[in-house]
């Protein structure tokens, strides 16, 4: 296979992870994440220093999953009470002030250094080779996700977590536990993108602050909202169009100064584009069992008489 085919398959691979663990919590549970990179950026720099360390590459994804959902669990406590723009607004600084802890912690995290000569991914004496080793690695864990997020969106807590984004008033008025939902949500959803951090330093073998910044979040907010929030099976075949995109720009007769903005133009433009005409992506998800009104309202009145 072509080494630019083998390449492109790999990108496709990372950033269908990442747009899989955002899908579960913005589509499932409705809760905008503007900082999501964070995760992605704990769990590249928790498998990149460990297996530079010497630990083995299963020690290494286990702690790049738990080290994102520690520091989501740590954040998500005192935040998950707000919503909608409020808790997109503050995860936003989330982002950002993971980007620059590791760009000033130079002790560790190596600074605008960054991490280099991350080694191959090792798992039980299996060497997974940086291209089509790291590609079958890859499409195992997409796989195996995608199963494990759709089976739990089905689930009873899939229905909180759906009850909770269409009306959070309505579902605690039935004895929900909405926020407890929420948090579990959250941890989840950075622990996919801490594997997805962990596969990114392993297959690039190098990683900077830069590799984090707010656009990866932007990105990951345009990749659900295209495939459609809360359709997970939709994430993989837009993140082909989207790696597609990104990097068919680098073949045109443009300057390299010019490709960055051209990017982001499009990108935002997608983004309006979809805000107004497809609000709901490109593939609905499929219509969620709501509480009638009458029932809310009685539900409601019940408990102010208690």
């Amino acid at each position: 296979m072509d080494l630019l085919v083998v390449h492109l398959l790999n990108v496709v691979i990372l950033w269908a992870v990442l747009g899989l663990s955002l899908n579960f919590l913005q589509g499932t549970a409705g809760l905008y994440n503007l900082g999501h990179a964070a995760f992605f950026a704990i769990g590249a720099y928790a498998a990149g220093l460990l297996s530079k360390a010497g630990v083995p590459w299963i020690i290494c994804f286990v702690a790049s999953a738990a080290g994102a959902a520690l520091s989501a669990f740590l954040y998500g406590i005192p935040t998950l009470r707000l919503r909608a723009d409020y808790f997109a607004t503050v995860t936003m600084g989330l982002g950002e002030i993971t980007r620059n802890v590791m760009l000033n912690w130079q002790s560790v995290t190596g600074g605008p250094n960054g991490v280099p000569d991350i080694p191959n991914i090792n798992l039980f004496g299996v060497e997974f080779t940086r291209g089509a080793g790291t590609l079958i690695l890859g499409l195992v864990i997409v796989l195996l996700i995608l199963l494990v997020l759709e089976r739990w969106r089905r689930s009873g807590f899939g229905q909180v977590l759906k009850a909770g984004r269409e009306d959070s008033d309505a579902a605690r008025a039935l004895g929900k536990n909405v926020y407890r939902a929420d948090l579990w949500c959250f941890l989840i959803s950075a622990a996919v993108a801490g594997i997805a951090g962990a596969l990114f330093a392993a297959y690039y073998g190098y990683i900077s602050p830069s590799d984090f910044d707010l656009w990866v979040s932007f990105n990951l907010i345009l990749i659900v909202m295209i495939g459609g929030s809360g359709n997970y099976v939709s994430t993989l075949p837009v993140a082909v169009v989207f790696v597609l995109l990104r990097d068919g720009l680098r073949f045109l007769p443009l300057p390299p100064t010019a490709q960055g903005p051209l990017q982001q133009f499009i990108y935002g433009a997608l983004l309006i584009l979809i805000t107004l005409r497809f609000p709901h992506g490109f593939i609905r998800e499929k219509p969620t069992i709501q509480v009638p009104q009458a029932v809310t309202a009685a539900r409601s009145a019940a408990q102010r008489n208690v």
